[in-house]
């Protein structure tokens, strides 16, 4: 039987050696019986040990050309070199069949002019699939894939999106079940861009990606599923899977990205510089864990995708442009869709940090729910509460000016403020800081005052002091006094402030 097969097997490769013009021809005819455009093969060799038991051939210099090249410029494929697997027993039948196709040191180019033409549209309608016999379209079935140094460029100038990936390795296999086909590909890639809108930058850029995508494509819906399976991105591991409807020839997508363990600065570098510039203001020095959902509904209007994300912080040190958080822990969410039936964008963007607990100033703050939203103008606003010794304070915002001894701080504070370059301005504030039983040392002039209290009621943009005792030695002073537009003098001047008071 070993001997039978290799026979077969030479035999096939002699007989495609001595007719290798025929049997190209016969190819050549496979493929532009599927196509509205121009394929070109240069040559074709006999490689024998590739495809065995199979017989394989090699494409040299292919061209892909769809029929208004001259045009755009743009080959649909431009290959050097494509390894074409033959079914042994389908050549002896007289029916080619492909087995396996291998392309290499090759350019694949599918572009989208902004009137919404493809050079894709070379391929034939599916009407003319349907009207193929069963026999023909088991012909053109491929059962392997061999991708080895391919430049993969989709450029969509309607839609302003533009994905550039380096391919260095691709390989899998293709079954073909009744519904459609499934495809089990090892991946490793370089991605130059990744650019949902290309006027605000690419996500991923100069990344790699490198994992197996397990994937499926269904004649009914015509939907291409890819399993949320771990895939490496830049070093890091992310579970990603993905959805895309190509039944309107829209392609609308929805991705799933997960990240159980990563640096918030590596997430914040995978990102657009739109978003990434922004981000990295901030600081987070443990890895998070990360949840994330980008939807494009494959409308033709050049907006941006919808992007949800989740993000869980424990037992962690934030960093922000005007002080620090730590033994930080909240959830905290991202969406470019705070309002539904708005447009997406900036202005319709929305950070919130949940159930947020953390030491600023080694001061114990707790904030149900922060929100900053209109990314595009800022505004922050939050219901902040803490209890705390005022000790505390003596490591941060004590030392030259104050030290405390003994007594406690109760805060209750609704703050709302504009951000300017990630810095609070115009504030205003709602609430109470409670302070009791406190030791203060002013210590510029040595003062030393003892079981003192007092509140400080903030009404929007004024400062009411009341229920004040300050003592110094035996004297006992009581003062209730009010300061009209405190924050917005604050603010403005902090130093002119604090010279007023002394």
């Amino acid at each position: 039987m070993v001997i039978l097969i290799i026979l077969v097997w030479l035999g096939a490769a002699y007989y495609i050696n001595h007719n290798n013009q025929k049997i190209l021809a016969t190819i050549l005819k496979q493929l532009n019986q599927n196509v509205n455009g121009k394929i070109q093969v240069n040559s074709m060799e006999t490689t024998l040990l590739r495809g065995f038991p199979g017989v394989s051939v090699s494409l040299k210099k292919v061209q892909l050309r769809d029929s208004l090249w001259a045009q755009h410029k743009h080959d649909l494929l431009n290959a050097d070199d494509i390894d074409v697997s033959l079914n042994i027993f389908s050549l002896i039948a007289g029916d080619i069949k492909i087995n396996k196709i291998g392309i290499n040191n090759a350019g694949i180019y599918v572009y989208t002019d902004s009137t919404g033409y493809s050079n894709t549209s070379m391929f034939k309608s599916n009407n003319a699939t349907k009207s193929k016999s069963k026999k023909d379209q088991t012909a053109f079935q491929i059962r392997r894939v061999d991708f080895n140094n391919v430049n993969l460029t989709v450029d969509n100038q309607r839609r302003f999106k533009l994905f550039h990936f380096l391919v260095d390795e691709l390989k899998g296999k293709i079954d073909y079940p009744d519904s459609g086909w499934n495809g089990n590909l090892k991946l490793k890639t370089a991605i130059k861009s990744f650019a949902f809108n290309t006027r605000k930058g690419s996500f991923l850029k100069d990344k790699t990606l490198e994992g197996t995508l397990i994937a499926h494509y269904n004649n009914e819906t015509k939907v291409v599923t890819i399993d949320q399976e771990k895939l490496k991105i830049g070093g890091d591991d992310f579970y990603i899977g993905a959805k895309i409807d190509l039944a309107k020839n829209e392609s609308a997508f929805a991705i799933d990205v997960r990240a159980d363990k990563i640096l918030y600065k590596n997430i914040s570098l995978l990102l657009a510089p739109n978003i990434s510039s922004k981000l990295l203001k901030f600081a987070i020095d443990e890895p998070i864990a990360v949840v994330g959902h980008i939807i494009d509904d494959g409308h033709k209007n050049g907006t941006d995708p919808l992007i949800d994300v989740r993000m869980t912080v424990k037992n962690n040190t934030v960093t922000f442009p005007s002080g620090q958080l730590t033994q930080c822990n909240f959830t905290g969410t991202f969406t470019n869709r705070d309002t539904v039936g708005k447009a997406i964008g900036d202005e319709n963007s929305a950070i919130r940090f949940y159930a947020l607990t953390g030491d600023y100033y080694n001061a114990p703050l707790k904030v149900d729910t922060f929100a900053i939203t209109n990314l595009a103008k800022p505004l922050a606003a939050g219901f902040v509460t803490s209890q705390f010794p005022l000790e505390k304070l003596n490591s941060s915002i004590g030392g030259e000016t104050f030290n405390f001894k003994n007594g406690t701080a109760d805060v209750r504070l609704y703050c709302k403020a504009d951000i300017d370059n990630f810095r609070f301005t115009k504030p205003i504030l709602s609430g109470n800081v409670v302070i009791k039983n406190a030791d203060i040392t002013y210590v510029p002039r040595n003062m030393k005052l003892v079981n003192s209290s007092l509140t400080l009621n903030f009404n929007q943009k004024d400062l009411n002091i009341t229920n004040s005792r300050f003592q110094l030695g035996k004297s006992i002073l009581n003062m209730n006094c009010s300061i009209q537009n405190f924050l917005n003098f604050y603010y403005t001047d902090p130093e002119k402030t604090w010279s007023t008071l002394n």
